[in-house]
C-alpha cells in the first residue's frame, strides 16, 4: 500500500530535482546548484512541491526529521575572495522554521559528512564494534564460555560485521593512519577475547596466533569484490592493484593469497612478539 502511494510522489519529483532515491520512507533529493541562492531556491521549491504531493494523499512533510547536507568543491581561492557570500552555506525556511545543512549526516546506516571523508562514519562504527566487546567477554571468559571455534564466529558476526557493512562506500578511507590504527586496535582485543590470552599480548602476535589476517586487508578485498561483482569503479585497489588489473574478474582465492602474502610481509618485518616469531617464523608455520 505504501509503496503504491508514494511511488507517484517519487515519480513526480524527478522532474524537479537532479535525483531522488528512495528507501522505505526515508526519502533522498539530490540537486546540484551553481551557488549558494540558487541552491536555496532550488531546495526551496523541492521541498514545496514535494510537501505539495504529500498533501494530495493525506501525507505530512516531517520538518524535525528533514535535513540538508551540502557538498561544496568550491575552491579555496573563491571562497577566501568571496565577500558576498556567494559560496557559503544555504538556509531555507520550510514551515515556519530554518532549515540549516549540517555537517553530518545519516542515511541508511551511513554517516556522510561534506568532505566524504567518512570518519565520523568509521568512529561510529569501530566504537559500535568496542561497544560489542563488554557483551561477548560476559560469555567468553578464561575459565568459561563458548569454546574457540564459537569465539571466532561471534567476532565474525556481531562484531565485524558492523565494519563490514557498506564498506565499499568507505574502505578507501582506511588507509589513512587513524584508521589504521583503530582498525588495529580493535582486532587487537577481539583477538585476545578468541585466544584468553594476556592484556599485554601484541596485535601481530595475537592475529598469527588466532590465524586472523590484518582486517584492513579483508575490508580492502571484500570491498573491491563487491564493487567489480556490480561493474563499479573501484577508487583505491591497494595491495590488490596488478591482480584486478591482470585478471578480469578474480576469484576469492586469488585475493586469499595476496592477503596472506601481505600479511606473511607484516609479520616478518615486524618487531613485535619475539616468543610468538620463535613458534611460527612465518605464517605458513602456524
Amino acid at each position: 500500500m505504501w509503496n503504491s502511494i508514494h511511488d507517484s510522489v517519487i515519480r513526480r519529483m524527478e522532474d524537479h530535482v537532479d535525483g531522488v532515491v528512495c528507501y522505505a520512507d526515508d526519502t533522498l533529493l539530490i540537486l546540484v546548484a551553481r551557488n549558494r541562492l540558487h541552491a536555496e531556491r532550488r531546495i526551496r521549491r523541492a521541498l514545496d512541491r514535494l510537501a505539495e504531493l504529500l498533501a494530495n494523499n493525506g501525507l505530512e512533510l516531517n520538518q524535525s526529521k528533514t535535513e540538508v547536507l551540502v557538498f561544496n568543491d568550491i575552491p579555496r581561492r573563491l571562497k577566501k575572495h568571496d565577500q558576498n557570500n556567494e559560496y557559503g552555506v544555504p538556509v531555507v525556511n520550510i514551515q515556519g522554521g530554518q532549515l540549516v545543512p549540517a555537517e553530518t549526516i545519516k542515511y541508511l546506516g551511513v554517516h556522510l559528512d561534506q568532505k566524504l571523508s567518512f570518519r565520523q562514519h568509521i568512529e561510529k562504527a569501530v566504537e559500535k564494534c568496542r561497544r560489542s566487546l563488554p557483551v561477548m567477554l560476559r560469555v567468553c571468559q578464561n575459565t568459561f564460555g563458548y569454546d574457540y571455534a564459537a569465539r571466532k564466529v561471534m567476532v565474525q558476526g556481531a562484531i565485524y560485521s558492523h565494519l563490514f557493512y557498506c564498506s565499499s562506500v568507505f574502505y578507501h578511507r582506511l588507509y589513512l593512519r587513524e584508521s589504521r590504527n583503530r582498525l588495529r586496535e580493535l582486532q587487537r582485543q577481539c583477538d585476545r577475547m578468541c585466544l584468553r590470552a594476556y592484556r599485554t599480548i601484541s596485535a601481530d602476535a595475537a592475529a598469527v596466533l588466532n590465524d586472523s589476517p590484518p582486517l584492513l586487508l579483508r575490508l580492502f578485498a571484500r570491498s573491491i569484490r563487491w564493487l567489480q561483482s556490480k561493474d563499479r569503479q573501484t577508487p583505491v585497489l591497494g595491495p590488490f592493484t596488478d591482480l584486478v588489473e591482470e585478471t578480469s574478474r578474480p576469484a576469492r582465492s586469488d585475493f586469499k593469497k595476496i592477503i596472506d602474502e601481505e600479511w606473511n610481509k607484516e609479520w616478518t618485518e615486524s618487531q613485535n612478539g619475539p616468543w610468538t616469531h620463535q613458534l611460527f617464523p612465518t605464517i605458513n608455520h602456524r
